[in-house]
């Protein structure tokens, strides 16, 4: 964490958006505590809009490793996209309206794909839709880290900038694709 950070700040004071992006992009690779999840998105958005003094600046405050830790996220598994255990309680610890839950996502995920997979500026609207639409449940249901990943993307598309979205689709593809995996896996 300290030295992707690190590397984001040195990034983004010589102005280079790529490198500070590729270094956001593979820190939403893992799954972190809810502040750095934070401190993450919103050096990823800084970045959205070229703020890279601001970038810079929240990249330097929790560089520290003493500032911020990874932590587990997830009731049983790092490597997890869905934490159940929370899932369930949102809903009452009633596991059956939880997995109605999730049966519903299943049956409506695999067009959203679709699209994701082929994504061009000319369907940018549809997509910030669909994105729209995967944040909101992935946040009801606990799968967390694919909703910060289409909260960022839905924040491209509504500006329009597709060379985030083309740089950090294929991680949020596969990513949606392993908790539709993992949500088969549970019902």
């Amino acid at each position: 964490l300290c030295d992707k950070l690190a590397e984001i700040k040195k990034a983004c004071q010589i102005y280079d958006e790529r490198t500070a992006d590729k270094a956001v992009s593979d820190l939403r690779k893992h799954t972190w505590s809810y502040p750095v999840k934070k401190m993450i998105s919103s050096i990823s958005e800084y970045l959205l809009h070229s703020e890279f003094d601001e970038a810079a600046e929240v990249a330097e405050k929790y560089h520290s490793p003493n500032e911020i830790t990874a932590s587990n996220n997830h009731s049983a598994d790092m490597n997890l996209l869905l934490d159940t255990k929370k899932g369930i309680e949102r809903y009452n610890n009633d596991e059956d309206i939880y997995k109605k839950i999730l049966s519903s996502f299943l049956t409506n995920i695999g067009p959203m794909i679709v699209l994701f997979e082929n994504v061009t500026p000319e369907k940018m609207n549809e997509y910030k839709i669909k994105v729209h639409a995967v944040k909101s449940i992935c946040f009801d249901i606990f799968a967390e880290k694919i909703a910060g990943m289409a909260s960022d993307l839905e924040k491209a598309a509504a500006i329009e900038n597709f060379k985030f979205i083309a740089e950090n689709n294929p991680i949020f593809v596969e990513s949606v694709k392993k908790l539709e995996a993992e949500i088969k896996s549970f019902i």
